[in-house]
């Protein structure tokens, strides 16, 4: 399934200075309004419907110069770094080469 991408703001005036701010309104089921052309002006919260799939909010603070990214659950983990290979090496780490 792919994952759909959401730009949002806070809603209703707010601004964070923090990330942990952010996340804390997010957690806690906080307003925050989308600025994405086809849904501007609508709001969302961490309640997302299932049936969306995997749904990753582009939250921008700190007077929208800054950006978290946040997932139903909390922060979208990072990615994890996969040492550099050749295929046929013996090193089975998931990839296609692999």
């Amino acid at each position: 399934m792919t994952t759909i991408y959401i730009s949002a703001v806070p809603a209703y005036g707010r601004d964070y200075e923090t990330p942990e701010a952010v996340l804390a309104d997010w957690l806690a089921g906080k307003d925050f309004r989308m600025e994405d052309t086809r849904y501007r002006g609508a709001y969302i919260n961490r309640d997302i419907p299932e049936e969306f799939g995997d749904v990753v909010v582009n939250i921008r603070y700190r007077r929208l110069a800054e950006v978290l990214p946040v997932t139903r659950s909390g922060l979208v983990p990072e990615p994890r770094e996969v040492p550099a290979h050749r295929a046929g090496d013996g090193a089975d780490l998931g990839c296609r080469l692999c």
